[in-house]
């Protein structure tokens, strides 16, 4: 499957998306005068009734929803309500068309595939029209409806037996001479977590019975005594949710046995004694999710500085709060929320690293005094079979059955031959914003003080490094601050993944004065043979010696090289027309989709 997250919405061929013939055509329409998010924030404000009710809150079948399904009366629901969109057609950057597709019907699907992480209840509150009302079922038309499912078709419904493994199915009639194959056992595939205790620490370790990333996948926040773990598992996350029993330090140090799949937090007591429970439950705890269903979660995190790269391009440094553990992974994003006028806007964000040289590898040791002797119970991680991944066949790979995984492992003092994840101090995040005049977001964000605080969610998007596995020729293609997720791909392969001989970079930008780090780029290019860099400008001056122009059929394939032998993968970023069209364009030079990843925000 080609690595672009899958979208119906907006349609295909729509003004938001490519053209079929490959044109490039508009990401988001051209809007009236007018008509822009901070004028919608305005009409919002206005007090005017923008659903028709006159402040009444309805509760709405699925038959009513159906009825407002035209331009001028057009409902949807969204996990849940149901909104009067009709005034907020004009002003939406995706157009009607893209509306009107939820219209009269449950639309949260096709919100999601585009929208998930916009606050449409802020957005929307004035246009609430009420909830989907809940059809009580009575006692006579229970029993009828149990008698409805007992056929499908007309067909009596399948044996249970179709929904288990071939092997526990009985085997037919010409092989019952053969002697019984014993039935496959069991596992309990979900994670679990358990918990123990010392004089001066409560520790918790969780059990996620597969293999784990070498960072990134944990998040831990501990806030006035209410513990939230986050534990990325593919395409799921465990979650654990406590508000804690006694009082504790504001500090986590979290520690990872990546090749077994255990994760220890540890937690200072404030008082020594013993506890006699971990803690009260709260909502989702000890739960695994798919990850789309879960809400996003912020915390505020304070602007430490704000350096200048470019004219118009700034970088931010966020300090996380005390009592967080957060690493963002190598192509993940963030996402950024703040309060307009009253109403929620939200932006995601991918991080850059404070600098794009990569750091110097040396073999890296941990003194057995940063590991306290409390912190490192060999009851905390005892000998564990790895389990096949629960419930999605990505968060198994075929490395993770390899023997060495299935090895006892300790977290002791590490050496360099030793796979384990420490975070101690919460890690600075870099942002590479670039400021719009008239934009919404990010005039605010320009004018915030060092000091200001920022709402920050945790990791999220579909990338992951298990793609470059085994690749030999890595080609990316950035245009403006599509430049982000690739700053820290180039800072990653150059550091640690000598597999990959070669790192292309097709850098495209307006004029010489808006390529952000360049200086880093080049150096980093002089100095390393694997990475080559060419810069692309549309509105060149006179004396540029480089590419000029846009995106095209023979940029392209002069670009992208398949030598003999070779592993080839490709990333493409930046607005969603040239995302799309780039990709059609590498499409046409005979990549397979497994051979293309596109990032889009």
């Amino acid at each position: 499957m080609l690595n672009v997250p899958s979208q119906c919405f907006p349609a295909v061929g729509s003004q938001q998306r490519v053209a079929p013939d490959g044109q490039s055509s508009r990401n988001k329409v051209v809007l009236k005068p007018g008509h822009s998010l901070m004028d919608w924030i305005r009409v919002a404000k206005s007090g005017k009734d923008l659903t028709g009710l006159r402040g009444r809150l309805l509760d709405v079948t699925e038959e009513e929803l159906q009825k407002h399904n035209t331009r001028e009366d057009c409902w949807t629901c969204i996990r849940g309500l149901v909104y009067n969109v009709s005034p907020y057609m004009d002003y939406h950057p995706g157009g009607e068309e893209e509306l009107m597709k939820a219209a009269g019907i449950d639309g949260t699907n096709l919100f999601d595939q585009v929208h998930r992480w916009v606050n449409y209840e802020s957005m929307l509150k004035e246009c609430l029209v009420g909830r989907m009302a809940v059809n009580v079922i009575t006692a006579g038309k229970a029993q009828s409806a149990k008698k409805d499912i007992t056929q499908f078709n007309g067909l009596a419904p399948p044996p249970l037996t179709s929904l288990l493994p071939p092997a526990l199915i009985s085997p037919p009639s010409s092989l019952q001479h053969m002697p019984p194959v014993p039935p496959v056992p069991h596992k309990d595939v979900r994670p679990r977590y358990d918990w123990f205790q010392t004089d001066v620490t409560v520790n918790i370790v969780v059990y996620t019975k597969r293999k784990l990333p070498s960072a990134g996948c944990t998040t831990v926040d501990l806030q006035d005594g209410v513990l939230r773990v986050e534990v990325q598992l593919g395409k799921m996350s465990y979650m654990l949710h406590l508000r804690l029993a006694q009082r504790v330090e504001q500090k986590v140090v979290v520690l990872a046995a990546c090749a077994v799949g255990k994760i220890q937090i540890s937690i200072p007591k404030l008082v020594k004694q013993k506890w006699a429970e971990l803690g009260e439950p709260m909502e989702f705890h000890d739960s695994l999710l798919k990850r789309k269903d879960q809400g996003v979660f912020y915390r505020e995190c304070v602007l430490v500085s704000k350096t200048e790269v470019t004219h118009d391009t700034w970088l931010f440094r966020l300090q996380l709060p005390r009592g967080t553990s957060m690493h963002v992974p190598v192509g993940k994003h963030i996402y950024l929320k703040i309060l307009i006028h009253d109403t929620e806007v939200v932006k995601p964000y991918t991080p850059v690293e404070e600098t794009l040289e990569p750091a110097t590898l040396e073999p890296a040791t941990l003194e057995p005094a940063t590991l306290e002797p409390a912190t490192l119970e060999p009851a905390a991680l005892e000998p564990a079979t790895l389990e096949p991944a629960a419930l999605e066949p990505a968060a198994l790979e075929p490395a993770a059955l390899e023997p060495a995984a299935l090895e006892p492992a300790t977290l002791e003092p590490a050496t360099p031959d030793t796979t384990l994840d420490t975070t101690q101090e919460p890690a600075d995040i870099f942002l590479m914003i670039k400021v719009y005049p008239d934009g919404v977001l990010t005039p605010h964000l320009n004018k915030l003080n060092i000091g200001d605080h920022l709402s920050v969610s945790s990791p999220d998007g579909p990338f992951s490094l298990r793609l470059l596995r085994e690749v030999t020729h890595l080609y990316l293609f950035a245009a403006g601050t599509g430049f982000t997720p690739m700053a820290r791909l180039i800072r990653h392969v150059l550091q640690g993944l000598d597999s990959i001989r070669k790192t292309k970079l097709m850098f495209f930008n307006r004029q010489e004065r808006d390529i952000l780090w360049r200086p880093e780029l080049d150096r980093l290019a002089a100095k390393d043979q694997r990475l080559q860099v060419e810069y692309v400008l549309s509105e060149p001056c006179d004396q540029w010696m480089g590419r000029k122009g846009h995106i095209g059929v023979s940029m392209v394939t002069d670009f992208l090289l398949r030598p003999e032998g070779s592993k080839v993968f490709v990333c493409v970023c930046g607005p969603l027309t040239f995302t799309e069209l780039t990709v059609g364009l590498v499409r046409q030079q005979g990549f397979s989709e497994e051979e293309i990843h596109a990032f889009l925000g």
